[in-house]
């Protein structure tokens, strides 16, 4: 059996989620900033932790195929949420995006 602990999409998965979590940090942040309250943009909140909650989980999952599937969820929502947010954060997600993408390439080759 191999062993799953040294897999090498693992640290690329961890900086996804890493990214992702500090572009939802900055927006929140922006959010408040302005005077907004966070329950109006709650929505927009509650899809961007989705990419780093999967990329979080396809770190430390078990199972190689599970991990490709979140980490190309997750790639494909973080490059979404990207393109829509292109003028304030949304080349964070974009970046968050290409590392699970790498991550995902790395997945894929167990």
């Amino acid at each position: 059996m191999e062993d799953t602990g040294s897999s090498p999409h693992r640290l690329w998965a961890l900086a996804a989620a890493g990214t992702g979590l500090v572009s939802l940090a900055v927006y929140v942040t922006l959010i408040i900033g302005q005077g907004d309250q966070l329950w109006d943009v709650f929505p927009w909140a509650a899809l961007m932790v989705i990419p780093p909650l999967l990329s979080l989980i396809a770190a430390f999952g078990p199972s190689p195929n599970t991990d490709r599937t979140l980490l190309l969820i997750a790639a494909v929502i973080s490059g979404i949420i990207g393109l829509l947010a292109a003028l304030t954060i949304g080349v964070l997600f974009l970046i968050a995006a290409v590392l699970a993408a790498i991550a995902w390439s790395r997945v894929a080759r167990i």
